[in-house]
């Protein structure tokens, strides 16, 4: 698991802790995937990431000092891309400075799947008065096709669980990709919305 580029850059001047915290997941699953997965169950990795987004969600819920270009910013680099079906997107007006840039990859595949509860909540941050209100995080990681599929179920059950959290899931398809020439694990995206 690993930041974007722009989200590293956006997320400097937030507290080394919740760096730490999403770092010892990230090296927990990379420990199970290359090195001793055999003892380890194959679903182990949807707990993990579940919770991840359970800390992060409650750390973004305590924070109030978020730099002031990381929501308004991405949320302007999305809507510049015009999240509509079936037109591909300017990416000459993708911001690239302020500490937001956005891979191009990453904004065709969010186009291409057109998720219109994504593009009004995009709109409603552009909006926003208060900046801490909502905040985009873009986190991507390797697994298997197993576990992308009990990492779906699990993060349904960790939210029906949860009545009190406030986030917002958003998980589209699989991306092949080999990786150290393991044909069978895939890159996936995964794009979580906090909502304070």
């Amino acid at each position: 698991m690993y930041f974007d580029s722009w989200t590293c850059e956006a997320l400097e001047n937030l507290p080394d802790y919740f760096k730490h915290i999403l770092d010892e997941v990230a090296q927990i699953n990379l420990y199970k995937m290359k090195e001793n997965r055999k003892h380890f169950r194959k679903n182990d990795y949807g707990f993990e990431q579940a919770m991840v987004t359970y800390l992060a969600e409650k750390f973004i819920r305590n924070i109030r000092n978020l730099p002031n270009n990381l929501e308004l910013g991405i949320a302007e680099t999305l809507t510049k891309t015009k999240l509509e079906s079936n037109k591909q997107p300017d990416f000459s007006l993708v911001k690239k400075d302020d500490g937001t840039v956005i891979e191009v990859m990453e904004v065709k595949t969010i186009i291409d799947n057109n998720f219109s509860w994504l593009r009004e909540d995009v709109c409603k941050l552009r909006e926003l008065d208060e900046v801490q209100n909502k905040f985009l995080l873009s986190i991507n990681l390797y697994i298997s096709r197993s576990a992308y599929t009990q990492t779906i179920k699990r993060l349904s059950k960790f939210m029906e669980n949860d009545k009190n959290n406030s986030l917002s899931i958003l998980c589209h398809g699989l991306l092949y990709r080999s990786r150290h020439g393991v044909q069978n694990f895939q890159l996936t995206y995964y794009y979580y919305l906090f909502k304070i």
